[in-house]
């Protein structure tokens, strides 16, 4: 219910690798990694938590335009934007610009590193552990961008668009961000404009539950899009400290239309054909600052304020003929207006007055709110009537406080991090639906880092989490597509976990590194549908479960299979869950999780020529969704794109990319029971799959 936009070829990327191709790579690796010679770090030198320095000129043969570009190309290293958890601690990704975590939420940090031009990155380095700051937490890797203005005024651009194949279709796209200095404040100003095409088709076979065929169906889906987005953002001295502030608006708007021929295989049923549409909106602003003091060599205080409002109205309309006679037709229209809103207020301190010591001390509060409001009209031939929806019309109201202390120890090659925290919230709810809780969790967490050698590392740590609520689980509203009512649920907690990670880190040569982690997770309240005694279901806790599974990333230079300037980048994960099902009382996994993924891209420069090529392919699992009455497994196809890229052109990067080559879409498989799912018979089973088109993009870059 964002509106937000999908992404320039329509299509959700996975990132994974086969499992016999990801062992290779790891054998290969560590018998690189054994013969490798560690360069030189210029930039580290003595800085705590430091694994690697890479300087401007490395990233040179990549000829990067912003510094988006240059971190995309850091061995071993995959961004992190984080996510949109309430408050700002929790909310953090794994990017650094000056040692300084950016004062925004809405404007990530892949959008932030888009708008600093390449030429202001003097260089990269890679932090590790304890070290790497406190306030991004559970991140094991944060790169730190060290940006310096050099020239007083610098535009970015970027331009170009994206031709669907199929049908022609054509989507523009283009930025523009200006960073100056005038008089002590540095600035950078951007704009981003896109237009967004997106065309999906397939078929689809309805059974009953013996197996035979009720109804064909053709399945056509169209999407438009359009986004507006404009950042501010600087920093300038104040009272003998920095102050930091960013603002951000945007504006996005998305309209589909589904059309589904439906093909009776009854020989009495004739062919009829079901209309779905839908307008989403988003209109959003979000101003932030922060004031950064030292008022000695061992101490140091900020203070930030953040406030964020989106608007999201949203209009839905379903035409949908009656089977047995399609002269008799219903139409049903849906319109909602929802309205969030943020406000935080955070202290932080942190002392070094110790030896070996590091402490730090984080108070924040906030408030978030949610009004919705949603009128559901139904015409069955008669006339539009307005249809109740219990628990639409609703506003959800959080105020938190939370804070935390940490002290991190060095101690020779061992590292040791260890806090203690709290997260005190009241929610309450009224309208429709009243209801008021207060909740408190506790928050400690343990780490320990043994840098066996400069290129290796272990960490283990020991984390208590608690996950992030969606308020829209606290409302209701209407599902057109399954032509069901989602149910909203005033009572709902947090998920809250105990994390054990175990990770090795590893670098060797100029560009090879590999990242592996082990992890357990215990789950408390796991969220998920939530039967109840009336026959409904809503968002809720159905328990304790349990999580585990391995990640691995890295690089592998390719110059030993006799591919100069030639890189593998990969990206994996595997995972298991079990919790107990409400419905069926079996243990079974968790709801909409893969159960593996994995991304890998294949990149190689020919420096003096000036030009690169390379290649990316994404492919995951499918996810499963358990309810009370039908169970759903939908899957994202493999995706694979190819793009060649050259920057001879006075400095300009010409970048020509063909999308989609394996016409990736998804597949969905519905089924529908009489009663409780798996203990009463199969009503019907609805089986999907949808072909994207293939897309070329051309994107022309550069910076005056």
């Amino acid at each position: 219910m964002t509106g937000a936009l999908k992404g320039r070829n329509g299509i959700a990327r996975r990132r994974a690798i086969p499992a016999g191709l990801f062992a290779a790579l790891c054998f290969i690796t560590a018998t690189s990694a054994a013969n490798a010679e560690k360069p030189p770090d210029t930039l580290c030198g003595e800085q705590s938590g430091c694994t690697k320095g890479y300087p401007a000129e490395f990233f040179t043969q990549y000829r990067p335009v912003t510094a988006l570009d240059m971190v995309q190309r850091v061995p071993g290293f995959q961004i992190d934007d984080g996510d949109e958890t309430r408050g700002f601690g929790g909310a953090a990704g794994n990017v650094l610009i000056n040692g300084e975590r950016p004062s925004a939420k809405s404007d990530t940090v892949s959008d932030i590193l888009a708008r600093i031009p390449a030429k202001n990155v003097t260089g990269i380095e890679v932090l590790r552990g304890p070290f790497a700051r406190s306030d991004l937490r559970g991140q094991t890797l944060v790169a730190n961008v060290l940006v310096e203005i050099r020239n007083a005024r610098t535009l970015t651009w970027e331009a170009g668009g994206e031709t669907l194949l199929s049908s022609g279709r054509f989507s523009p796209f283009a930025s523009a961000s200006y960073a100056a200095e005038w008089r002590g404040l540095e600035y950078n100003l951007g704009l981003s404009i896109e237009r967004e095409t997106d065309l999906l088709k397939g078929r689809e076979l309805v059974t009953d539950g013996g197996g035979q065929a009720l109804e064909h169906r053709e399945e056509t889906e169209r999407e438009k899009g359009r986004e507006i987005i404009l950042n501010l953002s600087g920093q300038f001295d104040l009272a003998g400290g920095r102050v930091n502030f960013s603002g951000r608006g945007a504006f996005e708007k998305t309209v589909t239309d589904e059309e589904s021929i439906r093909m009776p295989t009854s020989l009495s049923g004739a062919d009829y054909t079901v209309f779905q549409s839908s307008a989403e909106k988003l209109r959003a602003f979000e101003a932030g600052a922060d004031l950064e003091k030292e008022f000695s060599a061992d101490w140091a205080l900020k203070v930030l304020g953040l406030y964020r409002l989106d608007e999201l109205p949203e209009f839905e309309r379903l035409i949908d003929p009656d089977p047995a006679d399609p002269t008799l037709v219903e139409t049903s229209i849906s319109n909602v207006r929802a309205r969030k809103s943020e406000a935080i207020a955070r202290i932080s301190t942190e002392y070094h007055g110790l030896a070996d010591h590091a402490l730090e001390l984080s108070v924040e509060g906030a408030r978030n709110t949610l009004r919705n409001r949603l009128s559901l009209m139904i015409d069955d031939g008669g006339g539009f009537e307005e249809e109740v929806v219990p628990g639409a019309n609703t506003a959800v109201s959080e105020d938190r406080l939370e804070a935390s202390i940490q002290d991190s120890w060095e101690a020779g090659a061992l590292t040791i991090e260890s806090s203690v925290g709290f997260e005190a919230s009241k929610i309450a709810q009224s309208g429709d639906a009243s209801n008021s809780q207060s909740l408190f969790y506790l928050r400690p967490g343990f780490s320990a880092l043994y840098a066996h050698a400069d290129e290796r590392h272990f960490q283990a740590s020991v984390r208590r989490e608690i996950a992030q609520l969606d308020f829209f689980d606290f409302v209701s509203a209407a599902d057109f597509e399954d032509q069901d009512l989602a149910l909203g649920n005033p009572e709902l907690r947090p998920e809250t976990t105990w994390v054990a990670e175990l990770a090795m880190q590893q670098r060797f040569g100029e560009a090879g590194a590999l990242n592996l982690t082990l992890y357990r997770h215990w789950v408390s309240d796991v969220q998920d549908l939530l039967p109840l005694q009336d026959g409904d279901e809503v968002p809720g806790n159905i328990g304790d479960g349990r999580r585990w599974g391995v990640k691995a990333d890295g690089a592998l230079p390719l110059d030993w299979a006799g591919l100069a300037h030639a890189r593998l980048d990969f990206e994996t994960e595997w995972r298991r869950s079990r919790v107990v099902d409400p419905v069926t009382g079996l243990e079974r996994q968790f709801s909409s999780e893969q159960s593996w993924l994995a991304s890998v891209e294949f990149r190689q420069d020919f420096t003096e020529q000036e030009w690169a090529w390379g290649w990316e392919l994404d492919i995951g699992a499918p996810e499963f969704e358990f309810g009370l009455d039908e169970f759903e497994r939908s899957k994202d196809k493999a995706d694979l794109d190819v793009y060649w890229e050259t920057s001879r052109f006075r400095g300009v990067k010409l970048r020509i990319e063909l999308k989609n080559i394996l016409r990736g879409g998804d597949s969905r498989q519905r089924i529908r029971y009489d009663g409780a799912r798996r203990l009463t018979p199969v009503d019907f089973e609805e089986a999907r799959v949808r072909n994207g088109p293939r897309a070329l993009a051309i994107e022309l870059s550069g910076t005056f």
